[in-house]
């Protein structure tokens, strides 16, 4: 089965839930979904273990159909930068869970069904140098034109600053590829105190997650991603603008800085930087006259997107920190005031045993159960499933899952419109 068409079906039997899983990559080599391109299981493997998938499925509940496809393309991107993933491989692997998610209607296929997923480096060519031979005497030979060469030849110059860095980054992103963290980290870290700017960013990741040894702290992170900023790096100039936008450690809320790091991103083609700074100028844009009949800018509130309810951005926010303890207690507060999306997002946690919640199917189904009462459609879609596999609490009943399926697909669920029709089958 093609990759993009096992993802489909395996969200359709278990909700796109499924992406924040790491279960996804051993279910899809069951399906067979890297037979066609072998290639394909290094990409899919990384987008799990890098947690982009669940970043995708977040960004699907919360935000815009033209949102989640310029993350998609950002993801896209960032895949064949930092990775150096063959643009057909990053690309299929991306729209095919688009494709899943029904986003996208058709996913272009790789044409190599090789094994080999990275870009091949460019081969570097060389000036030719002139033979020269030493004769008996000690003295040099003439060139093959016959005359004397005088000019003195160029002496090997080591190898600069920038190149030694550039190896080492370049293994350690093999060692990684391989699965040998420590080496690879290793190898960064001393790239990064080279002052290579992808190096940077890496460890500022490593500082900003608390993993492979590192522990945790935005301060630090902070001070890796600006070295990577200030030579360039995208990457690391539109995550100085998320620090300023919401005020993570060491820095204070500031939308002026905060666009000042977008465009900078942005200018370099970064379409997530692009959209964040369009929502921050439009925020901005309000202005009264003054007295003098000038333009005056008028105060405005803080930036916030529409999650709802306060406690529930707060929790989305603590997510994005990687502070899944925080981001836990604050959706479990945000459910009990009733709202469905609070209440849904529970069920997800106990559901798929995350944020540090032991999985309940029991406690799953009755925040889903909350949450489909008051109309959300992905809700009803979870309590159709868990009737019609007969995930406990529940016994398996197709009437009874019909019936939600039904619902949801009334509330435009598409998963929910393709289990009816094949059930009906």
């Amino acid at each position: 089965m093609k990759l993009h068409d096992a993802m489909k079906e395996l969200l359709g039997q278990f909700g796109s839930t499924l992406l924040q899983e790491s279960r996804l990559f051993s279910m899809l080599a069951d399906y067979r979904a890297f037979s066609d391109y072998p290639a394909m299981r290094q990409v899919v493997k990384e987008l799990v273990a890098r947690r982009y998938l669940s970043e995708l499925y977040w960004r699907s509940q919360e935000e815009s159909r033209e949102e989640c496809l310029l993350y998609a393309e950002y993801l896209r991107k960032s895949l064949r930068k930092t990775r150096r993933f063959r643009a057909e491989f990053a690309g299929y692997a991306v729209y095919s869970v688009l494709f899943a998610l029904g986003f996208v209607n058709t996913v272009q296929e790789p044409s190599d069904t090789g094994f080999e997923p990275f870009e091949k480096p460019q081969e570097r060519t060389e000036p030719e140098e002139t033979v020269r031979k030493t004769g008996g005497n000690g003295q040099k030979a003439q060139n093959a034109g016959g005359s004397p060469s005088n000019a003195e030849q160029p002496k090997p110059q080591p190898a600069g600053r920038k190149n030694d860095s550039d190896q080492l980054l370049k293994r350690g992103r093999e060692a990684y590829s391989r699965g040998d963290y420590a080496l690879a980290v290793s190898l960064f870290r001393q790239a990064a105190d080279k002052g290579n700017p992808d190096a940077q960013f890496r460890i500022g990741n490593l500082y900003y997650n608390g993993s492979h040894g590192y522990q945790k702290s935005y301060k630090k992170a902070f001070g890796w991603y600006s070295k990577a900023a200030a030579q360039g790096n995208a990457d690391a100039q539109y995550i100085i603008g998320n620090f300023y936008y919401f005020g993570y450690e060491p820095c204070t809320a500031s939308r002026t800085e905060a666009a000042k790091w977008y465009q900078k991103a942005a200018d370099q083609g970064y379409s997530t930087a692009a959209s964040r700074l369009a929502k921050l100028k439009g925020v901005n844009t309000g202005s009264i006259p003054s007295a003098a009949g000038q333009a005056k800018p008028q105060p405005q509130p803080a930036p916030r997107q529409n999650y709802g309810d306060p406690l529930l951005e707060r929790g989305r926010k603590a997510y994005s920190r990687g502070n899944y303890s925080e981001a836990a207690g604050l959706f479990r507060k945000a459910a009990g005031n009733g709202n469905a999306d609070d209440q849904l997002r529970l069920g997800d946690m106990y559901y798929n045993g995350s944020s540090g919640y032991r999985r309940s199917y029991k406690d799953a189904f009755e925040c889903y159960l909350k949450a489909a009462k008051q109309g959300n459609a992905k809700a009803q879609y979870m309590i159709g499933s868990f009737y019609y596999y007969g995930y406990k609490p529940c016994m398996t009943d197709d009437a009874e899952a019909a019936k939600w399926f039904r619902m949801a697909a009334e509330n435009g669920h598409t998963q929910a419109k393709s289990m009816l029709i094949m059930m009906k089958k």
